[in-house]
């Protein structure tokens, strides 16, 4: 188990420097900034990004967390993280509904044939 003092001073940072740690392979870091994120990318993703279906919603944001950790070196200071994540997540949404054409669009090619 984490040391609570520890994870008490991750929670107060700010998320610049909470990615700081991340980007450095600090696992409490990632798990403070993993629940941190969690909660405002289900909001985004839902209410902002338009995506009703829980288990949609549960693929993007895993994948989005997913992305941040494993592409964190591609990330620029100069910017919020927030907007990196979010931007992240508005991508994997847009990739999504175009899966989801393609989709419509074999079913009524099927229909048709």
């Amino acid at each position: 188990m984490y040391n609570k003092d520890r994870m008490n001073v991750y929670e107060k940072m700010a998320e610049k420097e909470l990615f700081a740690g991340v980007q450095s392979g600090d696992p409490i870091a990632g798990e403070v900034f993993y629940r941190r994120m969690n909660i405002r990318l289900r909001y985004f993703v839902r209410n902002k990004l338009n995506v009703r279906d829980a288990d949609e919603v549960d693929d993007i944001v895993n994948e989005t967390m997913f992305r941040s950790y494993k592409y964190s070196d591609s990330y620029k200071p100069e910017f919020a993280v927030t907007t990196w994540i979010y931007t992240i997540a508005h991508n994997l949404v847009i990739d999504q509904h175009r899966k989801n054409v393609d989709h419509l669009n074999l079913d009524i090619e099927d229909i048709l044939m």
